[in-house]
């Protein structure tokens, strides 16, 4: 009997866990792990929330620079929009004044002026845009270029 407890003592002393370790030496390989993880925490954490803060910089950057567009986006379609309606109105105010055919021939060459100078500010508008395109994409070319450098590991 005695031999069966000495046995089943030892036994329970060294189960196997699910790896096939003893108990015994995954304790000690925890209790190691924990003797360092504050260790870790110290020398990890800092350089993740740097190399975090770095990589997220650009990305900061790049949405400050969608909103300063935007609203320079807004502030050139509302310009429009007010020249636009200026001159529409200013069309029906003239064709109000067409009594007779001399009226109607100046109320012609006004209108002829008008519609070139509506041309004139639609090529300006869309050239605004497109610079405005073009500042926005090289804007986001280079913080991008410095987000993949910020992260990149230098060189020895």
């Amino acid at each position: 009997m005695d031999q069966r407890n000495e046995n089943s003592s030892t036994a329970k002393k060294l189960r196997l866990n699910s790896t096939g370790q003893s108990c015994a030496k995954s304790y000690v390989a925890l209790r190691t792990f924990v003797g360092i993880y504050p260790i870790m925490n110290k020398e990890i954490f800092p350089t993740l929330v740097e190399q975090t803060n770095k990589a997220f910089a650009p990305v900061q950057e790049l949405n400050r620079s969608v909103v300063d567009n935007t609203e320079k986006l807004v502030a050139l379609q509302i310009s429009s929009v007010q020249s636009y309606y200026s001159l529409g109105f200013s069309l029906l105010r003239a064709a109000l004044e067409v009594k007779d055919a001399e009226t109607l021939q100046a109320y012609i060459a006004k209108q002829n002026e008008l519609v070139k100078s509506a041309g004139e500010k639609f090529v300006g508008d869309a050239k605004a845009v497109a610079e405005l395109g073009r500042d926005f994409s090289a804007k986001a070319q280079e913080l991008s270029e410095e987000s993949v450098k910020a992260v990149t590991p230098k060189a020895a």
